[in-house]
Formats: structure tokens, sequence, C-alpha cells
């Protein structure tokens, strides 16, 4: 009943959305006249539809008000979550990445200072299974499989993925991504205005990375966030299954490491998926043996990154009763300063420890508050 009532409001909102589009097309605003004159001028095949800071551009109406819908919610949260509104924004819907280099240009040019590509469904469903295809006929050809054996292990991979391909499935995988995405975009430069990420290739902006993906988990939607909960809760009570299965939990609740540490992001096939964050398209990239072990061992690191983020931002919000704490953090580190200096200086005000160590004691506390002793805590 909850999942029917769930896609029954999408599907209204999306109907008015899509009348709302409509007329935005028959009279564009100021952002969307700016948008489409950057790209080509209003005869522009995308459709524009703006949210109250920035623009979404699409194949057509409905998906260009989707968009903008989800963009729209970030906003919100980036307002709630840093007490300052998001810079002028653009998210652009394509298929061809070939034409998306010159329009992001283009539309940083026309006053967007954040454009955030985003592939479409038609492109990431093909870009998905073909991904899925390839990593499978490259396991079987691996393991010396007849050719006959290779296709079939091509089409089951295809076939179980498809579980995540479904309509459903897709909106709730755009309501987080989407916002999540731009949300690393915007605060960037929030902090470190004119600062190119996609220039430079480095993961994310200059200040810390724990701050960079908490960032973008704060604009996720509602249910995303219950799932990295959920997800930090099973490996704190030792009940990891999977790729999680054994995870020391030490490791899961160190704060000091988790502050201090680059994004496990950036470990094996890192350029690879530097890529797939400048085009927007999918990528994999076939291991095998140690290398594949070392690559398995940053994907379970990645994979906890971010329930990590989520538990601890819960927690500052918790501790200071201000959901909007992280924007002065913010304003520290855009202005040079460190975790540690920020915590000498306002920790005590804010009900949190004035050092690193202190903090930490502090979050061990709140963690067996809330889930209980940890199992497997190393004595």
């Amino acid at each position: 009943m909850r999942r029917f009532m769930l896609e029954l409001v999408l599907v209204c909102t999306l109907a008015s959305l899509a009348q709302a589009s409509r007329a935005s097309e028959d009279s564009p605003g100021k952002m969307c006249l700016a948008a489409l004159a950057a790209i080509g001028g209003p005869g522009h095949p995308l459709a524009c539809v703006e949210a109250p800071l920035g623009v979404a551009l699409a194949a057509d109406a409905e998906r260009a008000g989707r968009l903008a819908l989800l963009s729209q919610a970030g906003e919100q949260r980036f307002s709630r979550h840093f007490g300052r509104d998001v810079p002028r924004y653009a998210v652009i819907e394509f298929d061809d990445p070939a034409t998306l280099g010159r329009q992001r240009k283009a539309l940083a040019a026309a006053g967007f200072r954040k454009t955030q590509p985003w592939l479409s469904r038609a492109a990431y469903v093909h870009a998905y299974q073909d991904s899925l295809r390839r990593a499978a006929e490259a396991r079987a050809r691996a393991g010396s499989a007849a050719e006959a054996a290779v296709g079939a292990a091509g089409d089951a991979a295809v076939a179980k993925g498809n579980d995540q391909l479904t309509p459903f499935a897709l909106e709730v995988n755009e309501a987080a991504v989407v916002p999540h995405e731009i949300g690393h975009g915007w605060y960037v430069e929030a902090f470190w205005p004119g600062y190119g990420i996609e220039a430079r290739g480095h993961y994310g902006g200059p200040g810390p990375d724990w701050l960079d993906e908490v960032a973008a988990i704060l604009m996720e939607s509602g249910d995303s966030a219950e799932l990295r909960r959920g997800i930090f809760r099973t490996v704190y009570r030792g009940e990891g299954s999977g790729f999680l299965a054994g995870y020391p939990v030490e490791e899961l609740i160190d704060l000091p490491h988790f502050l201090s540490r680059v994004h496990p992001a950036h470990g094996a096939g890192n350029e690879v998926q530097a890529e797939a964050s400048r085009t927007g398209a999918l990528a994999m990239r076939v291991l095998s043996g140690a290398e594949a072990q070392d690559h398995m061992a940053n994907i379970r690191e990645a994979a906890l990154f971010y329930p990590q983020g989520r538990l601890f931002a819960d927690f500052l919000i918790d501790r200071t009763g201000d959901p909007a704490v992280f924007g002065p953090i913010g304003e520290a580190f855009g202005d040079g300063g460190t975790f540690a200096s920020w915590l000498q200086a306002n920790g005590e005000s804010k009900g949190l420890a004035s050092t690193v160590a202190g903090l930490d004691l502090q979050w061990r506390a709140w963690l067996d508050a809330r889930f209980g002793r940890p199992g497997g805590r190393r004595q």
C-alpha cells in the first residue's frame, strides 16, 4: 500500500509539473530564456523548466519538470543545512556526451555557476545493460567458457540487472542521485566560488572529503537517508552480509580516521570513475586476481563512507540542535581553517567537544545510546 501511494503521489506530482512545464514553455522565465539562448536559442529542441534558483533542461517538458522538482527539493535542503541559497545552476539531460562540453561552457558563460549533466533514461538503461553484459562476458571468457556460454552469461546478467531498471526503481534512484550530485557542486561553489572541479579532475572541492560527501548526502531524499542509516546500523551491530560481512566495527566508528581520510573512491579504478563523473556515463572496469581483491576492499570502504557520513551528519545536528551547523563549518574551511580549529573556537558553544578526540568520545556515546553496544568491537 505504501509503495502504491508513493507511486500515485509521483504520478500526480509529475502530471502537475508537466502542465506547469507546458505553460513555462509558452512563456519561459528569465532563467530559461538565458539558458536556451546560451545553448542555441528559443528554437533549441531541449525544453526548459525553472526551479526557484535554477533551470532543468531535457528533451521534453515532463522530463525537465521532473528534474526541476528534484532540484528544487535539493535547494530547500541546502538552505536548511547550510543557511544560504544555492548558486544559480542548470541541470541538463543528455544522450550524447559529444555536445555536452560546449553546452556546459555556454551555460557557465550565461551565469549558471554550476551545471550538472544527467544521462537520459534511455541512455542510462543502455549503458547500464551494456556494462553488465561486458563484465559478465569478460568473466566468462576469463574462465575459458565456450562462446555460446559467454553470450548466455551476458544475457543472464542483463536479465538480472533489469530489476533495477523498472520505472519505479528509476524514479527512486533519481530522487536520491540528482540532488546528491548537484549538491557536490553547490557546496564547492558556495565556499570556493569559481573552483572548477571538472577542470582539476579532483573528486571534490578543496575542503576535506568528509564534508564534501556529507553536503551531497544531505541533499538526498528521506528514503535514501533511511537506507544509509539502516546499512550503518546493520554493520554496527555486526550483522553485515555479503561483502560487508565481518567488517570491523571499530573501523566503522573511528571518527578521527573518517574526518582525515581521502574519499575511498580515490582507490582502484578512480580514473574510470573520474571519467564517468565528467561525462555522466556509466563506467565499469573488469579486474582479476590481487587487483580485484584490492578493488573490492575499496568498494567496501566506499560503500560504508556514505552511511558514516549520514550518521555523522545526524550526530552533529542532534548534538548542536542546529540543522544549519554545516554552514559555519563550510565557511571555516573556505577561509582556510580546519575542523580542529573550528571545534576549538566553536565546539563548546555548539554543545560539542573542543577537540577531535573529545568529539570521538561524544560520537561513540551517542551511537551507544542510539543503537546499543556495537557488535564486534575490539577490546
